[in-house]
């Protein structure tokens, strides 16, 4: 975050090494806010308008729960069986 947020605002270049482990451990570290709580079922309006085809068959994926800076997650790919794809980078 520190890498983007310098090339927002004074458009350096950063360099940056880190582990998935040690970012993992961060995360699983860091303090929790408030956790909301599921009441009922999810309502057409949380899930994504369009149909993927996944292993299990025709699915609606659910929305994001967040973007950040109007940036919203995304996937390339529909839902696959663990083990079915090549590692690529």
């Amino acid at each position: 975050m520190r890498g983007l947020t310098l090339r927002h605002t004074q458009a350096a270049e950063s360099r940056w090494r880190t582990s998935l482990a040690r970012v993992g451990g961060f995360l699983a570290g860091w303090p929790q806010g408030k956790v909301a709580t599921l009441i009922g079922k999810p309502e057409r309006a949380d899930y994504e308008d369009e149909i993927e085809q996944t292993d299990w068959g025709p699915a609606l994926r659910l929305r994001p729960p967040l973007s950040i800076g109007g940036a919203t997650m995304g996937w390339a790919r529909p839902a696959r069986r663990l083990g079915t794809a090549r590692a690529e980078w």
